[in-house]
């Protein structure tokens, strides 16, 4: 932490939009104090937290390509919460089922076969 604390020109912090926006948007610099930039190599940091969501868009759609190439029905989808959510939260919002065999018994045997 006192290495980046101490050099924060190294790592051209001056090029952050975000800060630059926030001076820009709230107008009071006196409630900002010291800012430090946090580097996406410093783990649990904002930076290092985006660049394991992009990562796993990418892993995402690597997993959506092989189900098109199947043929089989899916969707991409793009969803921004209100809330923040927690890795073990996913299950209660995400799900995939199994088609009913009794209300369509074609689709089922297509996705237990496939």
């Amino acid at each position: 932490m006192l290495y980046i604390r101490l050099n924060q020109k190294k790592l051209r912090t001056e090029e952050y939009i975000h800060l630059r926006d926030a001076i820009v948007n709230d107008g009071n610099i006196d409630d900002i104090g010291t800012m430090v930039i946090l580097p996406s190599s410093y783990i649990g940091s904002p930076r290092h937290m985006h660049e394991y969501t992009q990562d796993a868009m990418t892993y995402m759609l690597d997993v959506y390509n092989r189900v098109a190439k199947r043929g089989l029905p899916h969707s991409h989808n793009l969803i921004w919460l209100h809330d923040k959510i927690y890795p073990t939260d996913i299950d209660k919002i995400i799900q995939a089922e199994f088609p009913n065999p009794q209300n369509d018994p074609e689709l089922y045997n297509i996705v237990v076969k496939t």
